[in-house]
């Protein structure tokens, strides 16, 4: 029978240092993932003892949990969200949120890094938390993902036969692709810029393209 993760009961805290121990857990979580990450390295790098890590977080998976979701309310909180969705059709939206997506990863490296960590590969975590990983980025992202994409499909006039849970699915996929290639760069490449990244921001216009037009030639009437 799994273990079940206890949410840590409530203690006083002094809160530098536990953003000491939050800022430090981030960037080993994101460096080193879960297993390879020791909770003796965050609490020297924070400059605590490992016994303030467990009395302010109860466990090394309670702290992991803490963090991702800081991660990602950090994301949303400083995300502009007009690059969406005040683009003009899809092509336009894929290119403006490639670019703007890849200056927030430069800037915020550590949690765009946690989150792929976590979320790309989840079953390589304990089967004990792996649910509420998958909740918590649900929760968090999933509302976010619709709030983006509605505003512009609803400028788009789409065939009959085609719905915008449809559509929905296909940018999400194409999107899920040139995220896996922008992390292929950045682990290559740590310190890329913006231009280093203009081969998969082209190949990205030409997905979405070829999305909008077809791949089937059309015939002469």
């Amino acid at each position: 029978m799994m273990d079940e993760v206890k949410p840590k009961a409530a203690v006083k805290m002094d809160p530098q240092k536990e953003e000491q121990i939050l800022d430090c857990a981030l960037h080993n979580f994101a460096k080193y993932g879960y297993r390879d990450t020791k909770t003796e390295v965050i609490a020297l790098e924070a400059h605590v003892s490992k016994g303030t890590v467990f009395h302010y977080f109860g466990s090394k998976d309670q702290l992991l949990i803490i963090v991702v979701e800081n991660a990602i309310k950090k994301i949303t909180q400083v995300a502009d969200f007009s690059v969406w969705t005040e683009s003009k059709d899809l092509v336009d939206m894929v290119i403006r949120a490639t670019k703007y997506k890849i200056e927030l990863e430069l800037k915020y490296a550590d949690e765009f890094r946690l989150l792929i960590n976590v979320y790309g590969a989840i079953d390589q975590f304990p089967k004990r938390i792996q649910p509420i990983l998958q909740e918590t980025y649900q929760r968090e992202m999933q509302d976010q993902i619709g709030k983006l994409l509605n505003p512009v499909l609803a400028k788009m006039d789409l065939r009959d036969d085609v719905t915008p849970a449809l559509v929905f699915e296909l940018v999400t996929a194409i999107m899920s692709q040139i995220e896996q290639q922008t992390t292929v760069l950045m682990h290559q490449d740590p310190n890329a810029k913006l231009k280093d990244f203009t081969e998969i921001i082209d190949k990205a216009t030409r997905y979405l393209e070829v999305v909008e037009r077809g791949i089937v030639r059309k015939s002469a009437v």
